[in-house]
């Protein structure tokens, strides 16, 4: 048996929890007092029912509330459901879409966000965004962080990957780079690998020889969020030919991790560090190391959004990443809701279109049961080049298709491309310098906007599930 290791580093202020695979309860008396952490599997910090628990997954850094009357609980209030208006530069005219959920499969998502806005979760509202080459710069996602952290306050960064296989990727409002050639970077479009074991970003990178470094850290000063850190966790594969590698925080070597383990699966390392500007860094000393990712949060409850962008990303991909990298990393997160943003690359049969998505569903509610899934039309592509502007047909039908398979299998979708303001918008977005001159692709002023109208997208949504329930989010989280 396997057990969940919590220990301290005088000076730096640093906790680090191991867990793997069949983790259990452990405690450790560090500086005179005890700390105990509680894990029911690998991805989960969990406090389970024979311990006193109610089985919910907590993050790291989070506690369980106590459970406080709900009794006078007022309906919630229209500056609570009320987000600052968005950028109207381009398509200002244009209504916004609503999400489209006709089986209510968003409850719970309404239900969380509720009750962070009465203050009464002691848990992130987490949100996992996956795109295609217009979610490798960050630039909606980052958009859709900073416009919901700005009410709910800065929660941190969330995720972000420890490869690079394009030049291009990065985050908004965080630091991080990689040492380039000594890796391998690898992705389910234009970089695969054998043996799927991308983890749960479709991106990652394994060491090519000890000494390979990446590291992550916090942002700039001047940036608008993301500046500091309490919480900390470095996704990696254990498997029976690993190497090890170490975790400095800060310049300082906080963890060695051995990842040679008989199973194959993700795990973490997770480090609780005092809240303020932080580097972590990895670095491989002995064999080859997959590296899946690294999180940075703070501990007040806030909404964390996880950016997935990948070049050339469609459904089909999916197929290629292994359950045993993906679903440890999704229990962890344990979000509360995950969106879909593709089809620009789909050419695939309608068919297979389907039964791609249908996978998809299945996968992410077998790891996360009853999780709301968003599926959004891929954005407005102009064929024409603005010559005249006229918007590519697979765009127009892929939008249909994805609202279709959507309402088949009981989970939500919105129009991004409606959101744009539909045929020849992004022509618009082009001359408006909102878009690159290739008619594809958003500059991060077009970005933002959309993450702004997406983020209204859901308080709209929110608004109408608190109309019908006054008492949302009364209980606590």
């Amino acid at each position: 048996m396997r057990y969940a290791r919590i220990w301290a580093l005088a000076g730096l202020g640093v906790s680090v929890t191991s867990v793997a695979a069949g983790g259990c309860k452990s405690k450790e008396t560090t500086g005179g007092q005890t700390q105990t952490q509680a894990a029911e599997s690998l991805p989960s910090v969990h406090t389970p029912a024979s311990l006193g628990g109610d089985g919910g997954a907590l993050a790291p850094g989070e506690a369980r509330a106590s459970g406080a009357t709900d009794q006078a609980c007022e309906p919630l209030t229209e500056a609570q459901l009320t987000l600052e208006p968005y950028d109207k530069t381009v398509a200002g005219d244009v209504e916004n879409p609503p999400v489209l959920d006709e089986k209510a499969s968003l409850a719970p998502l309404y239900e969380h966000l509720a009750a962070l806005a009465r203050k009464r979760t002691q848990r992130h509202v987490r949100l996992g965004f996956y795109g295609d080459s217009n979610m490798t710069m960050d630039f909606i996602s980052g958009g859709m962080r900073r416009f919901l952290q700005k009410k709910f306050g800065d929660g941190g960064h969330g995720f972000v990957a420890l490869a690079r296989p394009w030049g291009w990727y990065r985050h908004m409002d965080v630091r991080h780079d990689v040492a380039e050639s000594s890796w391998s970077h690898f992705a389910t479009s234009t970089h695969p690998t054998w043996d799927g074991q991308y983890g749960l970003s479709n991106i990652c990178a394994e060491s090519k020889t000890p000494g390979a470094w990446s590291w992550v850290e916090t942002a700039k000063d001047d940036a608008p969020i993301g500046q500091k850190a309490s919480s900390i966790d470095v996704y990696y594969m254990k498997r029976p030919v690993a190497g090890a590698f170490e975790i400095k925080v800060d310049g300082k070597v906080v963890k060695e991790v051995d990842a040679k383990a008989e199973t194959i699966e993700s795990a973490f390392e997770h480090l609780d560090v005092p809240d303020g500007p932080h580097k972590l860094a990895i670095a491989v000393t002995k064999g080859r190391v997959r590296m899946l990712g690294a999180t940075l949060e703070r501990t007040e409850p806030s909404v964390i959004v996880d950016s997935f962008g990948v070049g050339s990303l469609n459904f089909d991909q999916f197929n290629r990443v292994s359950a045993e990298s993906r679903d440890p990393m999704l229990k962890r997160r344990g979000y509360d809701l995950v969106m879909f943003m593709l089809g620009t690359n789909v050419f695939a049969t309608e068919e297979k279109t389907v039964k791609d998505v249908e996978l998809i569903v299945k996968w992410y509610r077998a790891a996360l049961p009853d999780v709301p899934l968003l599926f959004l039309s891929p954005p407005d592509q102009d064929e024409g080049k603005g010559k005249p502007a006229r918007s590519a047909r697979h765009v127009i039908k892929m939008g249909a298709l994805v609202k279709r398979i959507a309402e088949a299998n009981g989970v939500g979708f919105w129009d991004f491309r409606g959101a744009m303001g539909g045929d020849d918008s992004m022509g618009k977005f082009s001359k408006a310098g909102y878009a690159d001159w290739d008619f594809t692709h958003f500059r991060e002023k077009g970005g933002q906007l959309m993450g702004e109208r997406l983020s209204h997208a859901l308080f709209a949504g929110l608004r109408d599930y608190a109309k019908k329930n006054p008492r949302a989010g009364c209980k606590e989280k």
